[in-house]
């Protein structure tokens, strides 16, 4: 039997927060994520509150205006008894799973100011390799950008999310307009090959030693190649350079990019200071007898050798409730929130505050659409965290 529940917000929380709004609204599972149900304060003393109807468990979100951009989760709920003493339920709103914006579908179109995509060519140990570089409309080689070293799933190559060098593609003509329209200060992304060869897949050798071998490949080959051709905020590329600018440098990734996400984080916040995993978690869960290590324990151990003041950092990850991974993502946050108290603080209202803010998606599938909505939304939150 369904029973009503009381759900209340202090607006006071949000209103300087963020910005200010019109209406306040609940939505979730309980009426299938569709309109917002009002919130009002008739007594006037800031908190408002809405009744709804629920049987069992439910999710939900507290929206301004209607709009996902400010959405938030995890507020104080109570049953009223009053309305049905015979049933009995419970609440779930997962603390720090903010909701995914969603991409305007005219996004998808090309702008009438596009992207370039370029070819960077270069030599690791004994092979070849290349880099797929997106540069945002209007690049000016005498501005400074933002960056992100972005990589694909298990199978996959420098093409992934751009396709050849000079192509049109869905994740492009996304960044077009998202930097066109100002919703986002524009910024370089390079999409790279993980594998140090076309002929190696996973498997092929240790983990940890492939792993090691794009490290090394990442730190002393691959950032000093983009970052002394394209204009970052780098004053040069010698280490001490790099690690000068690691604020406006992210890692990201889908499926084991994303993971390989997460080890670069752990172990590199000299070089790198933001980081995006989708669909993914973490090595630790899948290597077997090859282990890699502990994410949590490795960032703690960076941050202790580097000091706080040189180490801090900014985790977006994003996973779907149908994604073949998402026991994986879920095992490596339970244990954030549980475990690693000390070191991760989850925000359930975007950066700058905390240090890791984690998005479901409900029905999210292991797609590239789904990898486009969470780079989408990723680059949204490093753009506030680096207000």
């Amino acid at each position: 039997m369904a029973s009503v529940a009381t759900v209340q917000v202090s607006a006071a929380d949000y209103q300087d927060q963020y910005r200010p709004f019109t209406t306040l609204g609940v939505i979730g599972s309980f009426n299938e994520w569709t309109d917002d149900v009002v919130m009002t304060d008739d007594d006037g003393d800031g908190i408002y509150e809405a009744e709804i109807r629920v049987a069992g468990e439910y999710d939900f979100k507290i929206r301004a205006d209607g709009e996902w951009n400010y959405s938030w989760a995890a507020y104080e709920t109570d049953y009223d008894r009053t309305q049905n003493s015979q049933t009995s339920g419970s609440v779930s709103s997962r603390n720090g799973e903010e909701a995914l914006k969603k991409i305007d579908q005219s996004y998808l179109k090309n702008s009438r100011q596009r992207q370039k995509t370029e070819l960077l060519t270069y030599k690791h140990k004994d092979h070849t390799k290349n880099a797929v570089v997106y540069l945002p409309p209007d690049y000016n080689p005498k501005k400074n950008y933002n960056i992100i070293y972005l990589l694909g799933g298990v199978n996959s190559d420098e093409t992934a999310f751009f396709g050849k060098a000079g192509e049109s593609s869905a994740l492009g003509n996304i960044l077009d307009n998202t930097f066109n329209s100002g919703e986002c200060v524009p910024l370089i992304v390079v999409n790279l090959a993980f594998y140090p060869d076309k002929n190696t897949r996973l498997g092929d050798k240790a983990l940890s030693v492939l792993l090691d071998d794009f490290r090394q490949e990442l730190r002393d080959v691959i950032i000093p190649a983009v970052e002394s051709k394209y204009s970052t905020f780098a004053p040069d590329t010698t280490p001490e350079g790099i690690a000068a600018s690691r604020e406006h440098r992210g890692i990201s990734g889908f499926s084991m990019g994303g993971a390989v996400a997460w080890d670069i984080i752990s172990t590199d916040l000299d070089y790198f200071s933001f980081c995006i995993p989708m669909a993914a978690g973490s090595f630790e869960d899948y290597s077997g007898n090859d282990y890699t290590g502990s994410v949590a324990e490795k960032l703690k151990a960076s941050r202790s050798s580097l000091g706080e003041e040189k180490s801090g950092f900014h985790i977006f990850a994003a996973e779907g409730t149908d994604d073949v991974t998402y026991e994986y993502m879920e095992k490596l946050i339970d244990r954030f929130r549980t475990e690693y108290q000390d070191t991760f603080s989850f925000t359930t209202s975007g950066f700058p505050d905390g240090n890791i803010c984690y998005l479901l998606k409900q029905g999210g599938k292991h797609d590239p659409e789904h990898a486009r909505q969470y780079f989408y939304n990723g680059i949204l939150a490093m753009n506030n965290a680096l207000k």
